[in-house]
């Protein structure tokens, strides 16, 4: 019988200490008789007012009685709780019906919506307040007597924990994380289930690979029994649609269940590397998966939505698995090296545990292999390099010859089915080979260690994996709100595109709106979008044209127009020289047509043209401007028959000159020179004329200066005080005289 700090629960009350304080006990009479409605999923057509209605209902009632039971005292709440039936149909029924933020069949919205998150986080705090024993000074319970209450009343299991953290693990990871460590250390016999429950839940897979007709290699593990009856092998071709889309549903629920449960409670990852859980895994999903892409592929369904549907859930399922992997080789071979770098104690004290650590991790690796599919789609979501680079920086030693054989093992498993979103160059050698030429293991000098641990990267159960996911229905809408209640100012239809931009990244979304950062995509959209819908395209004035679009040609729309002709008649186009029949090129009837404009030109030489001995119209002239042949010996004949002989200038003798008189003021221009421009002669001549008469010297000075406010120079200065001193040299001198006396007379 359970007790509160050793005395039994049925009596009415203890004694604590001296007896200075009295604390009531745990008794079934104080439990108030009240009747918990339990809880029913939402109906799949909202249209129908009657369910929606009834079903509205038993929210409002649910939501009343979680209200009035959280208002309980410490005492009377733990009497509610333990003797209750009611309350814990309430519960198990809320956690198995309600909607999973991943669902996307029941989209509630407005009050619908309002009142079903008011449900879901009134749920959440009883669970939380069920896993506190200690709520206060005067309030608590001892860790005991609470690890036997929540066993023995059986508050808590592992189907519990793992529906709690596939409700509520995107959203309140890090309290719920301290909620389910709670549990397990304060009652350890949870981790036996937990042990228990590992090979039913590896089971569940190898069920759905017996549905499809898949053939896997059993687990060796005992589960426990799921259903009376002998399991029937199936087949996926012939499955029907509803069949096969239950089966896709199925497994996406259980692979981000598993997800989120391994990221909320890390410990829980060596357990089901104990019982060899993630080589079982390797070995289903490398049958599983191909043979459902496969089928969902070629199925013909009722709508494209449908399929679409399909498509996004498997691969949700199929990253999610993967990530299951990772999460157990994580927890179980790299977080602990981590811890071990990040804490103060010398490598010396930890290098045997890291070794140990390493060489867990690369049997792991090892032990699946023999899975080709498995091993290209982990390859492209996860990175074996990388998680090799800590363990090798931190051990130093690694087996050359095993790390060898894996890496050429996940090479030629990429190569053949692997598909990474980003190319990241080699295959994951990191660049480094050896003088052969062969790929080097990595050593400690590679990168810091402080490199290695940030490059760690855990996905959280939200992501998508590689493959680019669509994400819609409440997780969708869970996505905006986080976003939301960072950034109020921002739509929701922004937030959408966003989303949906940056690979459903909220960290992404917020980060880039801060920065200012912001796509191409993004940039023109307007932040207080509500909904997606009202993303309109832009004004065709503003959208840039394309290039194609603003060309202009004169051979636009044309025959052989490939821009904005579609088909083009190839038997028109022809490749290469064209055969000219040569009977066409000596018909010279077309040298006569020109007869008559030459005649208008005067050409001297037209009755050459006319005649087909003397004009060839197939001359070359291609070389004409060459100075072809100036460097041969020519005779002197043959250059005097071309052009008499003449002295160069140069070497003549000077003219007698004949004597000028001196009045004479234009020269004689030489005989062979042509007659210069008149307007030269001129301003010679009158070049000539002023340096015979020069006249008096120029009295220009400078009084205006430059613009007022601008400062004056000091010649601009001088000149205005030399008019000012000498301005009665010259006629009206005594203007201000005559001034002032029209003044003194009254005449101004």
């Amino acid at each position: 019988m359970a007790s509160v700090c050793g005395v039994p629960l049925d009596k009415k009350e203890i004694v604590e200490g001296s007896g200075s304080r009295t604390i009531p006990a745990l008794h079934p009479d104080w439990c108030i008789k009240s009747r918990f409605v339990s809880y029913v999923a939402p109906p799949l057509d909202s249209s129908d007012q009657g369910l929606m209605g009834e079903w509205l209902e038993r929210l409002q009632y649910i939501c009343a009685d979680l209200h009035w039971l959280l208002q309980l005292p410490h005492h009377k709440f733990w009497c509610q709780v333990i003797f209750d039936e009611s309350l814990h149909q309430m519960l198990d029924s809320f956690l198995r019906y309600s909607p999973r933020p991943y669902d996307v069949d029941n989209e509630l919205t407005g009050d619908n919506r309002r009142l079903h998150d008011e449900v879901t986080r009134l749920a959440f705090f009883t669970y939380l307040r069920m896993a506190t024993y200690k709520e206060s000074k005067e309030n608590w319970l001892t860790p005991e007597v609470f690890g036997e209450i929540i066993y023995e009343n059986f508050l808590f299991d592992i189907p519990k924990l793992l529906d709690l953290c596939a409700l509520y693990g995107h959203s309140n990871t890090a309290l719920l994380s301290k909620m389910v460590s709670n549990v397990f250390t304060q009652q350890p016999q949870y981790l036996d289930d937990l042990h228990a429950a590992v090979p039913t839940i590896l089971q569940v897979f190898v069920n759905i690979a017996i549905k499809c007709g898949v053939e896997t290699e059993g687990s060796g593990l005992a589960p426990q029994k799921l259903a009376v009856g002998q399991q029937v092998w199936g087949d996926v071709a012939s499955m029907e649609s509803a069949e096969l889309q239950d089966l896709v549903l199925y497994l996406a629920d259980s692979a981000i269940t598993l997800t989120s449960f391994l990221t909320v409670f890390p410990p829980a990852s060596p357990v089901l590397h104990q019982l060899h859980f993630g080589p079982s895994l390797a070995r289903m999903y490398d049958k599983l998966i191909p043979a459902l892409q496969a089928a969902v592929r070629q199925r013909e369904f009722d709508s494209i939505r449908q399929k679409k549907m399909l498509r996004t859930k498997l691969c949700q399922a199929s990253s999610h698995l993967l990530q299951v992997f990772h999460l157990i080789v994580l927890h179980v071979c790299l977080q602990p090296v981590l811890d071990m770098i990040s804490s103060s104690e010398s490598e010396s004290s930890h290098s045997a545990e890291v070794s140990q650590h390493l060489d867990n991790f690369l049997a792991i690796m090892s032990a699946v292999l023999g899975e080709k599919r498995f091993l290209a789609d982990y390859e492209g979501q996860f990175s074996f390099q990388d998680d090799l680079d800590i363990l090798s920086q931190a051990a130093g030693d690694v087996d050359e010859a095993l790390y060898r054989y894996i890496l050429e093992a996940i090479n030629t498993a990429f190569a053949a089915h692997g598909k990474r979103k980003k190319p990241k160059g080699n295959t994951n050698t990191g660049g480094r080979t050896s003088p052969d030429g062969s790929p080097c293991p990595p050593s400690a000098s590679s990168s810091s260690l402080l490199t290695a641990a940030i490059s760690i990267h855990t996905p959280h159960p939200a992501s998508q994996g590689a493959e680019a996911v669509q994400v819609s229905g409440v997780e969708l809408d869970s996505l905006v709100c986080a976003v939301k209640d960072l950034l109020p100012h921002l739509g929701e239809g922004f937030i959408q595109l966003a989303l949906q931009e940056l690979g459903y990244d909220v960290e992404r979304v917020v980060s880039t709106v801060l920065e200012d950062k912001l796509p191409p995509a993004l940039q023109h959209v307007d932040f207080s979008l509500n909904t997606v819908e009202e993303a309109v395209p832009l004004d065709e004035t503003s959208v840039p044209s394309l290039l194609v679009e603003s060309r202009k040609n004169i051979y636009d729309n044309d025959e052989f127009d490939v821009f904005n002709n579609p088909s083009v008649n190839v038997q028109h186009v022809h490749k290469g020289k064209r055969t000219v029949d040569e009977s066409v090129m000596e018909d010279k009837d077309s040298i006569k047509d020109l007869k008559a404009l030459y005649d208008a030109y005067g050409s001297m030489d037209v009755t050459s043209m006319y005649d087909p001995q003397l004009y060839d119209d197939e001359y070359d002239d291609t070389y004409d401007t060459n100075n072809v042949g100036a460097d041969d010996a020519d005779s002197a004949d043959e250059l005097t028959q071309r052009r008499p002989f003449t002295m160069p200038q140069v070497l003549r003798k000077p003219p007698a000159r004949v004597a000028r008189s001196e009045s004479s003021e234009e020269e004689e221009a030489p005989r062979d020179q042509f007659v210069e421009d008149p307007a030269k002669l001129r301003e010679r001549q009158e070049q000539k004329r002023a340096s015979r008469h020069p006249g008096p010297p120029s009295n220009n000075r400078d009084l205006k200066g430059k613009a007022k406010g601008q400062g004056q120079t000091e010649d601009v200065l001088r000149n205005r005080r030399f008019k000012e001193k000498n301005k009665g040299a010259r006629g009206n001198h005594n203007r201000r005289a005559q001034a002032d006396k029209k003044q003194s007379k009254g005449m101004f």
